[in-house]
């Protein structure tokens, strides 16, 4: 799928979510899983009105950049224009440990105008997260979606608009 599809999808939904009444106008967040969190770390970057995002184990880097994929997940996090919560597992071959360490360093250097929590669950594989699943954490799960909540809690409470708003 086209980076640019993706981006264009999540801001059609977030564009719906705007108008429809249940939601009042009030800010809007995504949380995404594995691939779900590399289109996370896009929407931070490129999608209009968005108040928080949050990544399970994102991918930080495409296989290869071309036009269907024109910036790694990395480049656009470090890009964000929303608050951000990335949950990444010390094992995973996806969003390798390096990745995770080449985003802290980049970060540190330029961190940005909107937060962005860093978590490494250590001694945890891809999809820690995914009950049912071998790698499934129940304590990391859990404190993850605490982390999650707490962003939402402070950025989505009370109608308040995020910074890509």
């Amino acid at each position: 799928v086209p980076d640019a599809q993706i981006v264009g999808d999540l801001q059609a939904a977030i564009d719906f979510l705007a108008r429809d009444p249940a939601v009042a106008g009030g800010p809007i967040g995504v949380v995404g899983y594995c691939w779900g969190g590399a289109c996370a770390f896009l929407a931070s970057a490129h999608c209009r009105g968005l108040a928080a995002a949050a990544s399970w184990y994102g991918e930080l880097r495409t296989e290869v950049l071309n036009a269907l994929h024109p910036e790694h997940p990395i480049d656009a996090v470090l890009a964000r224009r929303c608050p951000v919560v990335a949950l990444f597992a010390e094992l995973d071959p996806y969003a390798t440990l390096s990745q995770v360490e080449e985003l802290r360093a980049r970060h540190a250097k330029q961190p940005g105008g909107s937060s962005l929590e860093i978590v490494v669950y250590p001694g945890l594989d891809h999809g820690f997260a995914h009950r049912g699943r071998a790698h499934f954490d129940a304590p990391a799960h859990d404190d993850g979606w605490k982390r999650i909540r707490a962003l939402f809690d402070r950025e989505l409470a009370g109608g308040r608009g995020g910074a890509g708003a």
